[in-house]
């Protein structure tokens, strides 16, 4: 590949890049080709004859991450020590890297500039940030101060922000194109662990998880996000998750947050939450419940106690393959004794002192968007006039407050 500059008129061939199994430099020409009369000042070089100039070459010393940590010419320098005579390259570059490739302006030095650095290799786009603090590549532009994207991940990974970069992990991994990390280099240990931190095509979770989790990524009107807060649960309780509507992003894709934590208490599961939380997301898709604004905020609405059972059921039964240890003992126990019965277990949330609190006053029937609708409304519309405010192809629910989906009940 070569890079052509078109300046004041004049057509210049600036620099060429030089392969192997992947780039190891770039040859830098700067040869006008055509001048601002319009004349071919080189066509070809002439028959037989091979022009060749030393230091025009420039090779890339990296680093496992293939970060560029210097450049050397093809231009050696002799060097006499004592009578002894040797030759040592051109060094035209040199320059270390916080995480992430932002460049440490104590620890570089460059005699001329050169297009690669860090964020393995990838081209810097100087002019944005300044040198070194913007990288540009096939499905990003990449921001390496903040370690984050100016776009979204094309592909939709369940735990991390689409706006996150090297799975928050700069040291070990590299993504050569912005659209995933290379896991090749890694050793068998580090890449199984990596590839077990939430990956729904993996053995670590199982088949009924990643035929919902394939649901949500099917679903073009919606673009959901898995956040890990990391919140410590203890004995004590506290919130292991939620869903929560980010608004729209620059598809004009809702965006539903997926917040879970897996830094729970030994008698539950580290996937207990981010089990449970993704099937209210597939709630949400299905049309069980939407969001509705109030003021400033988005809060749920469309919710019944019955959309919290069967998401405790579900997640009971699939965390490890159904493994009683996989999701909190106590309730397992005592809700087990009963059977799966959905009404025997909505009676026990809303009663136990444990959760009475939390769903105390979840309404006690089941519905969906629509029948929420008709019922916080009462005879004020009819339920044609309702299902009227969705799309009638997609199924999206248009109106300046609310976000749902039209439930499967109703799609005709």
């Amino acid at each position: 590949m070569s890079t052509y500059v078109n300046k004041n008129a004049e057509f210049t061939w600036k620099s060429s890049s030089i392969y192997g199994s992947s780039r190891v430099g770039v040859v830098e020409t700067n040869t006008l080709l055509v001048d601002n009369t319009g004349t071919t000042v080189i066509s070809h070089f002439p028959a037989g004859e091979v022009v060749f100039f030393r230091g025009q070459k420039r090779y890339e010393m990296s680093n496992h991450l293939g970060n560029v940590i210097a450049i050397v010419s093809d231009k050696r320098t002799l060097v006499c020590i004592k009578g002894t005579q040797h030759s040592e390259a051109e060094i035209i570059v040199a320059q270390d890297y916080y995480p992430g490739g932002s460049p440490m302006t104590e620890r570089s030095w460059s005699a001329s500039e050169y297009r690669y650095g860090g964020a393995g290799g990838q081209e810097m786009d100087n002019e944005i940030s300044g040198k070194g603090n913007s990288y540009t590549a096939e499905y990003w532009q990449y921001d390496s101060r903040l370690l984050r994207r100016w776009n979204t991940d094309p592909i939709v990974k369940p735990f991390e922000s689409p706006y996150a970069c090297f799975r928050n992990n700069p040291i070990l991994l590299i993504d050569p194109t912005g659209e995933d990390v290379d896991l090749g280099k890694l050793s068998k240990e580090d890449r199984t662990e990596v590839e077990n931190k939430v990956n729904s095509e993996h053995e670590y979770y199982n088949e009924a998880y990643a035929s919902l989790y394939q649901k949500l990524v099917d679903d073009k009107n919606t673009m959901y996000t898995f956040n890990n807060t990391h919140n410590k649960i203890g004995l004590d309780g506290g919130e292991m998750g939620n869903v929560s509507y980010g608004g729209k992003n620059e598809s004009d894709q809702d965006v539903v947050n997926i917040n879970y934590t897996t830094d729970l208490y030994n008698t539950m599961s580290s996937k207990s939450a981010l089990f449970e939380e993704t099937f209210h997301a597939d709630q949400f898709r299905r049309g069980e419940f939407g969001f509705k604004k109030d003021g400033n905020e988005w809060n749920a609405f469309g919710l019944d106690i019955y959309d919290e059972v069967d998401a405790k059921i579900w997640a009971h039964s699939n965390v490890d393959n159904g493994n009683p240890l996989g999701q909190n003992q106590r309730d397992y126990k005592k809700i087990s004794k009963k059977g799966t019965d959905r009404e025997a277990y909505a009676k026990y949330l809303q009663t136990s002192k444990t959760y009475i609190k939390v769903y105390g006053g979840f309404h006690k029937t089941s519905e969906n968007i629509v029948d929420n609708i008709m019922r916080s409304n009462g005879p004020k519309y009819s339920l044609d006039k309702i299902e009227s405010w969705f799309d009638s192809t997609t199924g999206v629910l248009k109106s300046n407050n609310k976000v749902g989906r039209l439930p499967e009940a109703n799609k005709k």
